[in-house]
């Protein structure tokens, strides 16, 4: 019998604060570009706008299309259970990273992507262990 993995998102301070500097000096970038006010304010909504939503669908468990947890089946399937109580069936998209210090798991459940990065400070460092051999080893076979 196949294995099952269970694994919930947690907050990753250091890719928050990176998120954070990096719409920041995105923002600052935008303020000193010669571009009429408009515009400035226009692109600036929008950045905002982008920031707001990404942090809500990666965190927030009042927003119905959060991800709660991620579930593989051991069978090459991975399922996603959302905030909202939907379980959705998903692909690993081939742009999944994947490291000793981060995986970095990219999903697709219909339209929509889904971006999970797992560390072992916030994980059971043991069943990270044994995704990254499983995720390196179906990398391998897919390139023969």
């Amino acid at each position: 019998m196949a294995e099952e993995w269970r694994f919930s998102p947690k907050p990753v301070h250091r890719l928050e604060i990176f998120t954070l500097l990096s719409y920041g000096l995105a923002a600052f970038a935008l303020g000193v570009l010669p571009i009429p006010w408009k515009f400035k304010l226009g692109l600036l909504s929008i950045l905002g706008i982008s920031y707001i939503y990404g942090v809500c669908t990666r965190t927030s468990p009042c927003f119905p299309g959060a991800l709660k947890t991620v579930r593989w089946d051991g069978q090459d399937r991975w399922w996603l259970h959302l905030a909202s109580g939907e379980v959705r069936a998903a692909r690993l998209l081939p742009s999944t990273y994947v490291s000793n210090w981060l995986i970095l798991l990219r999903l697709r459940a219909g339209l929509r992507g889904y971006s999970v990065p797992l560390l072992p400070t916030s994980h059971n460092g043991e069943a990270l262990r044994r995704l990254r051999v499983r995720l390196r080893g179906s990398a391998h076979s897919s390139e023969n």
